[in-house]
């Protein structure tokens, strides 16, 4: 983990794809916003976004939802996650990192990619930023090698 990175260009302009992702979530039960941006490594974009629904289970996830669009439009060549989420009116300097899901999500992603996912987590304020390979977020984790699948 780099909690003090200094960031790449293209990194910085993830980020902001992500911070206008999370101004755009649905969020009208825990008001937490959050968004997220995959950059591939042919340079594509794709955005994601919270969405909220009554039925909490249905709740769809920014890196989700971000790691969705890239795959529904023929990529899997993920190798740069931003997320960016908190409280719009919060003072506190915390970036979040992915649920559960979302980590197994990533490292699948990383497993079947041809680069090593670098996951990118800032506040909505983009003052506390840090990086973290999806190893660090999930050590130990569950894959394609585990089912025996030719992806892995």
């Amino acid at each position: 983990m780099d909690s003090d990175p200094q960031l790449t260009a293209t990194q910085e302009a993830l980020l902001e794809e992500a911070h206008t992702a999370a101004t755009n979530a649905y969020t009208p039960y825990s008001a937490y916003q959050v968004g997220a941006a995959v950059h591939t490594t042919t340079g594509d974009v794709f955005p994601g976004t919270a969405v909220e629904n009554a039925s909490y289970g249905m709740t769809v996830c920014a890196e989700v939802s971000a790691i969705t669009a890239a795959v529904s439009a023929g990529h899997r060549d993920i190798s740069t996650i931003a997320i960016v989420g908190g409280f719009p009116d919060s003072t506190e300097n915390t970036y979040p990192t992915p649920c559960g899901r979302c980590r197994q999500v990533i490292q699948e992603m990383d497993t079947i990619s041809d680069a090593e996912i670098t996951v990118i987590c800032s506040n909505l304020s983009m003052n506390d930023i840090a990086l973290f390979s999806i190893d660090e977020l999930l050590p130990h984790s569950f894959g394609p090698s585990d089912l025996d699948s030719d992806d892995a």
